[in-house]
Parts: structure tokens; sequence; C-alpha cells
């Protein structure tokens, strides 16, 4: 009996097989294959099957045969499958622009931050940043007696404000128009005490204006009661206000006593620049 089996190689001709039992042996078959052309011949007539050639199988193997023909005629007649592989570039790790004074080219006043998740991607604020001028402006400290000489300076952003210190032993520290004598905050700038015997300290203290608001500073000694006794001075002072430097030395003489940080911050102390220049 005549069944189909899998396409020959020849994708033109459709493959027959059957099979009869071997009268001689009882567990062989004779295997018989027939192929016709899948094609009309120009009679408009299907080719007659041509016997290719005779197998003897044993019985138990032909099963196999089948269920391999059948597993191929399967794989093939599967839909194809694209894939598509997707990548993501990472986020560029963020760069931090070191603080300096002097020629930096630009200083970075608060840093960015990007934040990633699975789903999203928020960057904050960029970072605020500015150049510096190049332009710095000297004050002698002690001058004169307690004093900042000139107590009262009118700078641009990106100007560095430099302090120069004389004898004996000041310092200077930020702090705010209604409290003259104590520490603006935590993160107020403050030089700490520069001892000087005489002429000049051969280390300076620098601070860099980042905004135009009004900048109060003070002598934090507290022998001989500088800040009580007028030693404060101030950046871009409102001249068109009622908070002048005269206002705020009224109330730094009445504060009982002054206080300070601990440690340099704010600003940086370096040495003298131009140790023999005159103030």
């Amino acid at each position: 009996m005549e069944s189909p089996i899998y396409p020959s190689h020849d994708t033109r001709r459709i493959c027959f097989r059957d099979h009869h039992p071997h009268p001689a042996q009882h567990h062989s078959t004779t295997l018989r294959s027939y192929c016709i052309s899948h094609f009309a011949s120009s009679s408009n007539k299907l080719h007659h099957p041509i016997p290719l050639n005779r197998l003897t199988l044993e019985t138990m193997f032909f099963p196999s045969l089948v269920i391999a023909a059948a597993a191929i005629s399967a794989v093939s007649a599967l839909p194809a499958v694209h894939l598509t592989t997707q990548y993501t570039a990472p986020d560029p790790e963020p760069t931090a622009a070191p603080a300096a004074l002097g020629n930096q080219a630009k200083v970075v006043i608060s840093s960015s931050s990007t934040t990633t998740t699975a789903t999203s991607t928020t960057t904050s604020t960029p970072s605020k940043t500015f150049a510096l001028t190049g332009v710095t402006h000297t004050v002698a400290v002690g001058r004169g007696g307690l004093k900042f000489d000139p107590d009262n300076v009118v700078a641009q952003i990106g100007d560095v404000v430099e302090w120069h210190y004389l004898p004996a032993n000041h310092s200077v520290a930020q702090s705010s128009f209604d409290k003259p004598c104590q520490p603006l905050n935590e993160h107020a700038f403050n030089s700490n005490f520069f001892p000087t015997k005489e002429g000049q300290n051969p280390e300076v203290f620098q601070v860099i204006v980042r905004d135009e608001k009004p900048i109060w500073y003070y002598c934090a000694q507290t022998k001989g009661n500088h800040c009580q006794n007028g030693m404060t001075g101030v950046i871009n002072q409102k001249f068109d206000s009622a908070f002048t430097l005269a206002a705020h030395r009224e109330l730094a003489a009445k504060t009982n006593v002054s206080t300070t940080l601990d440690t340099v911050q704010g600003g940086v102390r370096i040495a003298n620049p131009n140790p023999l220049s005159g103030l």
C-alpha cells in the first residue's frame, strides 16, 4: 500500500513508498520508493511513477524513519523568527570641576546629578558655573589700627577678594548684618588667625565672589574686642538701603563677645603671591 513521505531532495518531485511482508523473513518488509514530478508534462499529464530502488529494513526500524520525517517537516513549517537586540548606552559618568582660585577658568557653585531607573531618567537642574574675571581686590587687615582697608569692596561675580595680614593677630570671618560678631552659619568662610610680628604675613586668605548679595565679615579676635571696636567690613553693600556699614558697626558695638569657627573654610589660605608689594 502506498503512503506519501517527506519530499525528496529534488523539490520538484514527491516520493511515495509501499511495503510488503517478505515471504521468507518474518520480521522484514520490502520497501519500494516511487517519485513523481510536481509539474505536469508538456501533455498536461503527470509522469508515471518510476521505481527507484528496493530496501529491506527491519520492521522495528521503519517507524523511526517516519517519525524523523515528520519532525523535519514540522520544523520546516515553522514561521521565521526574527530576533533583535536593543542596546541602551550607559549614562556618562558625571565630571566634577575642582574648586580653585587664581587663574582657574571656571568655578562650579553646585554640582548636578543624574538619577537613572529601569523606566525613566531624571536629570536635575544643571550646575551654575561662572568664569573668573581675573580681578583681585586686596584688603589690608590691621593697617592703621583695628580696620580693614578698604572696608567696603565693590566686586563683580568671579572676582577674588584677598586679605593681607599685618601685625598683630587678626582673622576674617563671615557674619550677617544683624549679628555682626558671630559666624553666619556653619558654612561661613573663615580664615582663622594670622599671628604676624612685623610686615606682612607670608600667607593670605582668598574668597571668590559668587553672587551680588552683600557679604559681611569681621575680625574674631577677642583680645581687645576687635569686632566690637569697629573691625568689620562688607563686600557689595547696597548703598540705597538702610543696611549700611555704619549701621552694622552700631550693632557690633552692642555685642558682648565674638565667636568664631575652628576651621579654615569657604576660601583658601595660600602663600602671599606678592610678598614684597606695598599695601
